[in-house]
């Protein structure tokens, strides 16, 4: 299944997609399968798609999981796209909004 399909499906069911997105990226990544078990994920909704030189890696209203980029800014962090099987640096309330 493509990335842009697990994508997909997680945002039309969001229950559980908390789980979901750890499970897909530690698929993506098997090296950070651990990191992606922790309790330190956050999941939030991105408000609008973002353009980075990798792709695109969230379209407007993806689900995607999050976790504060320590030693930054308060509201910095570092947000995993399924959709590029990376990470990137977001801004709460200027890129992502908490899901819960």
């Amino acid at each position: 299944m493509s990335a842009d399909a697990v994508q997909h499906q997680i945002n039309a069911a969001p229950d559980g997609a908390h789980d979901r997105l750890a499970q897909a990226a530690a698929q993506q990544n098997p090296e950070l399968a651990s990191a992606f078990n922790d309790g330190g994920w956050i999941l939030v909704r991105v408000h609008d798609a973002l353009m980075t030189l990798r792709g695109l890696p969230f379209a407007a209203g993806d689900l995607a999981l999050a976790r504060p980029a320590v030693g930054r800014h308060t509201h910095d962090f570092i947000v995993y796209s399924v959709r590029i099987a990376g990470f990137v640096g977001l801004r709460f309330e200027q890129h992502f909004a908490f899901a819960d």
